[in-house]
């Protein structure tokens, strides 16, 4: 990041900081490493992004007939800032299943699918870590129906019939 802007890892960031607690203003700082690091530095550099566009609107001269589009920009690009500050709030996504954690970009999608699928009220079945046939272990769901789970991702799955339903997860 860079170290003009005072944005995380930039050498501004101890000046802000320490001028900070000069002034009585609380200060927590913390160490995050791994992919918590790496999520939130995205989303900080979100963020600066965001704000550079609205100060560029707010220094934009448009002509009189531009003015509905300027307005438009510093709108879309303010609602654009809260959706960020929201994400950055609710901290990093948690993608993992029954305190398992994937790497593997089909399986963090799937998770995240399944999760909004039974948050929102579209799947009543649970969402599992399973270690299955052919060496397969990750996330996956039991139901009656595989098209109950299949509709709601557009990973490519694969499921099994174990007697008992079906166990369905990602290829």
């Amino acid at each position: 990041m860079d170290e003009m802007n005072g944005r995380p890892g930039s050498l501004k960031t101890p000046v802000i900081l320490e001028s900070c607690r000069e002034q009585g203003i609380p200060v927590t700082t913390i160490t995050i490493g791994g992919p918590a690091r790496s999520a939130l530095s995205e989303l900080l550099d979100e963020v600066a992004e965001t704000l550079d566009k609205i100060k560029a609107a707010a220094r934009c001269e448009y002509q009189s007939d531009e003015d509905d589009h300027k307005k438009t920009l510093i709108v879309d690009w303010v609602d654009e800032f809260y959706t960020i500050c929201d994400q950055l709030e609710a901290g990093p996504e948690d993608l993992s299943v029954d305190g398992h954690e994937y790497k593997n970009k089909r399986h963090q999608q799937f998770v995240r699918d399944m999760k909004k699928a039974i948050e929102d009220g579209d799947l009543d079945e649970e969402l599992q870590h399973y270690r299955g046939r052919f060496y397969y272990e990750g996330p996956a769901v039991s139901c009656k129906d595989p098209q109950e789970v299949l509709s709601r991702t557009k990973v490519p799955c694969q499921w099994d019939s174990m007697g008992r339903g079906v166990i369905v997860y990602p290829k």
